[in-house]
């Protein structure tokens, strides 16, 4: 990951957003508060339909390709490290806000309606970025999720 890095900040545990109320409250906060977000996909030999960012355009998701402001080619995300992976960076458009909002919780981006046999196919480990760092990461498979400290006195006034 090279476009954006980790925030060296104090970073807390940040899980109540398995409640989809608390969800999206959150991402409602987000809209104003990120710069960008990012999302992850693998395109590796396994991903079987995106290998590069325009075999994303012509996804189900290309709906959100009017919000691409950067993307690059990594073998890690904000969480994890692994096979070779697509980081997408957006701007909160209409279309991407009603993506996030649509999620049940932050852990809700395994599409199960277009089911694969591979998880290869699909968005996830969203994360938040304001001025170039990473200051909320979620890790989608693991289910855990982190906050900058001063983002979350910021947020949430505590």
């Amino acid at each position: 990951m090279k476009k954006a890095q980790l925030t060296t900040n104090e970073m807390i545990d940040f899980n109540g957003l398995t409640d989809p109320l608390l969800y999206r409250e959150f991402i409602f906060k987000m809209a104003d508060y990120c710069d960008t977000f990012l999302l992850a996909t693998y395109v590796d030999e396994h991903s079987h339909n995106i290998t590069n960012i325009d075999d994303f355009k012509k996804s189900r998701w290309g709906f959100l390709a009017a919000g691409i402001v950067d993307y690059e080619y990594t073998d890690a995300t904000p969480v994890t490290q692994g096979p070779k992976m697509l980081l997408i960076y957006f701007k909160m458009t209409r279309q991407s806000y009603g993506y996030l909002t649509r999620r049940k919780n932050i852990y809700d981006f395994i599409d199960f309606e277009h089911p694969s046999k591979h998880q290869y196919n699909w968005l996830w480990d969203l994360a938040f970025v304001k001025n170039q760092k990473v200051f909320f990461c979620s890790c989608t498979h693991e289910k855990f999720c982190f906050l900058d400290l001063e983002a979350y006195r910021s947020l949430y006034g505590q």
